[in-house]
């Protein structure tokens, strides 16, 4: 059964793969090829989308065109490159490891992005859509490039990760930021967990608005953080309904902050500009029992989803068979 449906402005001969073409007529819309199943070593002469409830795996792939990940759909790229933009709609799910996208990823009400290695020279963008289902989140992990992020929903999960602008969650879960860099700034506000930054390098203002759960930069009870941060600019904490603990960070600007409930707790901070605030006379935390793990919860139910949604996406596409077959 033929798994790849194409049409093209055009005419002409489109190269699938190895033995595989396909005949291309001059009436036709624009070229879309629709993937059920597994292929390697293949170029998309166009666009690529995968069909509602539909799982499509690929790898050394390179798709010149857009990428729509339908709803319940599910798409696996392996060190390949997409040149155009990539859009999860509701419940989709996008894995990429060692994948350039050249275009903007974006999530709308997607269940989830994994990046593994991979080069998001677009940036992305989350948002939550009328209907969707999912908050979603962004797992980016092993060495992944982003130009910036920036979301309504969900979870951003930083990992040995780099980011060329902005990071910005506003209403959502959660930012967990962990031996990365991001070179612009850092903005979290309205979210319904917090954030964690742990053994990372912050090159823009930091920014965090009433947030719950907590607020964790630096060493601290929360969750497990051992090493300090570097902030090139100002620091703000502010109306956190929750835990803040600001430890062992080097902060090149301002620290300050009001309206955090419980006030906020410190120490080992080297702090070059002013204080000022709750942060101006900062206590260290009392030894307590560690009851607030919302925060790191959500991380982790996060990665187990994704690693449960992966398996069984890559286990529906081998079942469908080959791709473009």
């Amino acid at each position: 059964m033929r798994k790849a449906i194409l049409s093209a402005a055009t005419a002409g001969v489109v190269a699938i793969g190895a033995g595989i073409t396909f005949s291309v007529l001059p009436a036709q819309a624009a070229l879309v090829t629709y993937c059920d199943g597994e292929a390697s070593s293949v170029t998309v002469p166009g666009d690529l989308a995968v069909a509602k409830g539909k799982s499509c795996t690929l790898s050394d792939a390179t798709v010149n065109g857009n990428v729509r990940i339908a709803a319940d759909a599910n798409l696996l790229l392996s060190n390949s490159t997409v040149n155009g933009n990539t859009t999860v709609a509701s419940n989709g799910y996008l894995s990429a490891d060692t994948v350039t996208f050249t275009g903007v990823v974006s999530s709308n009400s997607g269940f989830g992005v994994d990046s593994i290695a991979s080069d998001l020279q677009g940036g992305y963008r989350g948002k939550v859509v009328t209907g969707g289902t999912e908050e979603g989140y962004l797992l980016a992990s092993d060495g992944t490039k982003v130009k910036n992020i920036v979301v309504t929903t969900g979870i951003v999960d930083l990992s040995d990760s780099t980011v060329a602008g902005v990071v910005s969650n506003t209403g959502g879960d959660l930012v967990d930021v962990r031996n990365s860099v991001i070179n612009g700034a850092l903005t979290v506000a309205s979210t319904a967990n917090g954030s964690v930054v742990c053994d990372s390098e912050v090159y823009g203002a930091a920014a965090y608005d009433g947030n719950g759960s907590a607020v964790q930069l630096g060493t601290g009870s929360v969750s497990p953080c051992t090493s300090s941060n570097y902030f090139d600019k100002d620091v703000t904490i502010s109306n956190t309904k929750g835990s803040v603990e600001v430890n062992d960070n080097i902060i090149r600007g301002n620290l300050s902050g009001d309206g955090n409930d419980p006030a906020p707790t410190g120490a080992g901070n080297r702090v070059r500009g002013e204080v000022s605030g709750q942060f101006a006379d900062l206590q260290p935390a009392a030894a307590k029992a560690q009851a607030r793990m919302a925060l790191p919860q959500r991380a982790a139910e996060a990665k187990a989803g994704n690693a449960k949604r992966a398996a069984s996406a890559e286990k529906a596409a081998v079942a469908a068979g080959p791709a473009f077959g």
